[in-house]
């Protein structure tokens, strides 16, 4: 996974000099979302899940990162974002208990469906402005990616449904088959893949992702 390198660091101080990977991102010139490139960030997620990526890693000699869960809790404190600020713009005043605790209930019925699901390294905003296009190179390696701090322990359909239904563009329903379609296709290469229980926590995170936007 192409990163940027650190050129130097001040970590009491809290700064970084990085690598520039390009300016080059994901839309064409008209600000149209470009399928190719979606596909290809699709097989990238793919490579990554078919890894094993442990908690606690190394960030630099001798500094150990604990790689926060994104578990329920976490999951519940993003989702009530929508009745935190959607609902009182839309009724003029905020939810009362009984639509909070109606709302939990639900939300927490559906997650116990991801019993189960595949938990990978997550990194959470995995979408185009994050994503570097570097068409000088090949496979893989064309993708650059940036905005990995806040990465989590979580499921692993989640990066693909912030991928496939990029927040920050109009995506057609098209490029999110196709986006997803590249993804499924890259894991049943890989080996063995569970595409019913991937489908069934995409929906769900992707429910869960758009609660909180």
């Amino acid at each position: 996974v192409s990163v940027p390198v650190i050129h130097a660091q001040d970590l009491d101080q809290g700064f970084l000099l990085l690598e520039h990977l390009g300016s080059e991102g994901f839309l064409s010139g008209d600000g149209q979302p470009i399928a190719e490139r979606y596909e290809a960030a699709a097989e990238l997620l793919a490579m990554m899940h078919g890894k094993a990526w442990p908690p606690r890693m190394e960030a630099a000699p001798g500094v150990v990162h604990d790689v926060p869960p994104f578990d329920r809790d976490a999951m519940l404190i993003e989702a009530d974002l929508l009745v935190d600020w959607y609902v009182p713009w839309i009724t003029g005043g905020p939810a009362n208990g009984v639509l909070r605790a109606g709302y939990h209930k639900e939300w927490n019925a559906v997650l116990d469906r991801l019993a189960g699901s595949e938990y990978t390294l997550m990194l959470r905003d995995f979408h185009s402005p994050n994503i570097i296009w570097r068409a000088e190179r090949s496979a893989l390696d064309r993708l650059g990616i940036v905005d990995v701090q806040d990465a989590l322990i979580g499921p692993a359909a989640y990066d693909v449904a912030s991928l496939a239904m990029d927040a920050r563009v109009t995506v057609s329903p098209e490029i999110e088959r196709r986006t997803v379609a590249a993804y499924v296709a890259a894991r049943r290469a890989a080996g063995a893949f569970d595409e019913a229980g991937f489908a069934e926590a995409y929906a769900i995170m992707a429910a869960q992702r758009n609660s909180k936007i």
